[in-house]
């Protein structure tokens, strides 16, 4: 028989067909369970919200937010309009300024105009426009840009003119201020579903920094009218900013509450500023203290992570099961065809939150830090580590796709969620607190004609109670001295600093320092 019979390639060329089946069903198969096992499945453990949805049937976790963000906003008592006015369209940031410019009916506000700038800015303006000899003299020695000491103290046109001059030329910017301050809502419609928005719009808005700045450039206007001796322009003016602050917590994400945090904090410390400075008479001093009791900044740093920093996360894990991987695109497509667990993730983010919603919520604040603390260090920062600690190579062997999916995806956890954020909100309780003993310890000055020995002394008669330091839930420090006294919290910490604090001047290289203080008389600049 002949070696070249055909039953032989036959059979090759048969068990090749063979082959190649048993590896087109392997595929399927492994297509097809990686598809079923990685589908992303709606329902309150996993994306929370079961709608509305996307053409691709994943959650739009920003159409969800803004519904509820919107909900009783008017023409007449939303704040947004007259702080972009006073802003400028600049201050939406190029992506999506012209749809919120039509939503907002302000389709004609002009690119330029008499918007408000920061101080720097003007200055760069006044160097490029103005001749030398005509520009803002600044006086030698004079820090003049370094605002912050001028939130602080009553001060002068003599004495720094060029921030005079930039207030004047402000005022158009701070009037909106103030008139926006009076309504009741803030809302900035974010909606553009032909654009596809992500969380991420919602989160860090350019518009927060912006109105921030606003409020502390009234705050450098009270301090020059306190300083002129008109001392209800002034508290006019505080007023303001702190009613900017309330506006700011109608905001839904963490950044729109610690925004608020950090305006209320400046009207604090421009109020303390002028009841160290003298200038305030017993009646004065009684009024503003009655004022600043009645004033309540509605912060919530709780719901804001709960919805909006959660749902950033939750966004953020499902578009990766489509393969739409922020900053690391050529391994997301990758993953789309192993067996990632997306739904594992979810719960675990899902957790993480719930967890942190528990922990913030705890009393007393030291129970409720250690709590945070622990989370953070324990099982949120592990995971997030990882994917420093290989390539992303040995990582996913090492860990398996889901892990290494997860390691991947905490970071957007943490970069929504800062775990300081209860610390923020109780520095801020502590602030409203410093501020009520300081006006209150300037009325007893101002009638007595010298400090109390002891805060006890304040109540029934200037204070219902004394407040407690809210880290420690134990009385406040206070010692009086030759010419004032010095007050202080124990801070974050919860350890007696001296009432110094890590931003002091003359603080000790890397000090960890974090007393909150009010000294009176105040330090030199």
């Amino acid at each position: 028989m002949s070696n070249d019979s055909p039953k032989p390639r036959r059979r090759f060329w048969r068990r090749v067909r063979r082959v190649i089946l048993l590896l087109i069903l392997v595929v399927a198969a492994w297509w097809g369970w990686t598809w079923w096992h990685g589908r992303v499945r709606i329902g309150p453990d996993t994306t929370v919200l079961s709608g509305p949805l996307n053409p691709d049937g994943t959650v739009n976790y920003v159409a969800a937010l803004d519904a509820e963000w919107a909900k009783g906003v008017t023409t007449e008592n939303n704040a947004a309009p007259i702080l972009i006015m006073g802003l400028g369209p600049e201050a939406l940031g190029p992506a999506y300024r012209q749809f919120i410019l039509a939503a907002l009916g302000l389709t004609n506000l002009p690119d330029t105009g008499e918007y408000f700038v920061d101080y720097d800015a003007f200055c760069q303006q006044a160097d490029n426009l103005a001749q030398p000899t005509t520009r803002p003299q600044r006086p030698p020695g004079k820090q003049e840009a370094n605002l912050g000491r001028l939130r602080q103290r009553p001060w002068r046109q003599g004495e720094f003119p060029g921030a005079a001059a930039w207030l004047d030329a402000m005022a158009k910017p701070l009037a909106a201020a103030i008139v926006a301050g009076r309504r009741t809502r803030f809302y900035l419609p974010v909606i553009d579903m032909a654009a596809r928005p992500s969380m991420e719009q919602i989160l860090a808005p350019v518009v927060l920094e912006d109105i921030r700045k606003l409020g502390w450039a009234l705050c450098c206007r009270a301090m020059l009218r306190a300083g002129e001796g008109q001392i209800d322009a002034a508290w006019y003016d505080i007023q303001g900013v702190y009613r900017l602050a309330r506006v700011l917590t109608d905001h839904p994400s963490l950044f729109g509450q610690l925004s608020a945090i950090l305006t209320a904090m400046a009207a604090d410390k421009c109020l303390r500023g002028l009841a160290l400075s003298g200038a305030l008479d017993s009646n004065q001093t009684r009024e503003l203290l009655k004022a600043r009791q009645a004033i309540r900044i509605p912060i919530d740093v709780v719901s804001a992570i709960d919805r909006c920093s959660r749902y950033c996360s939750l966004e953020y894990i499902v578009w990766a099961s489509r393969g739409a991987w922020h900053g690391i695109e050529s391994i997301g497509p990758l993953l789309r065809w192993m067996p990632v667990d997306w739904n594992r993730d979810l719960r675990t983010v899902n957790s993480w939150y719930d967890q942190m919603v528990r922990a913030c919520r705890l009393t007393p604040w030291r129970e409720s830090s250690a709590a945070v603390t622990d989370l953070w260090d324990g099982q949120i920062m592990p995971v997030y580590m990882a994917k420093w600690q290989s390539n992303h190579v040995t990582l996913l062997f090492k860990q398996g796709p889901t892990r290494f999916a997860l390691s991947l995806l905490a970071a957007s956890a943490i970069a929504s969620t800062d775990g300081r954020s209860p610390e923020f909100a109780a520095r801020q309780v502590m602030s409203r607190e410093l501020t009520v003993l300081t006006l209150a310890l300037a009325a007893y000055r101002a009638e007595h004609g010298v400090h109390p020995e002891k805060l006890d002394e304040l109540a029934p008669g200037y204070l219902k109670e004394i407040p407690l330091d809210v880290f420690t839930d134990q009385p406040l420090v206070y010692n009086r001295t030759a010419d004032g006294y010095l007050l202080y919290s124990v801070g974050p910490n919860m350890a007696d600093d001296g009432g110094k604090n890590r931003a002091d001047k003359d603080a000790a290289l890397n000090s960890d320092a974090d007393d909150i203080a009010v000294q009176c008389p105040p330090a030199a600049d």
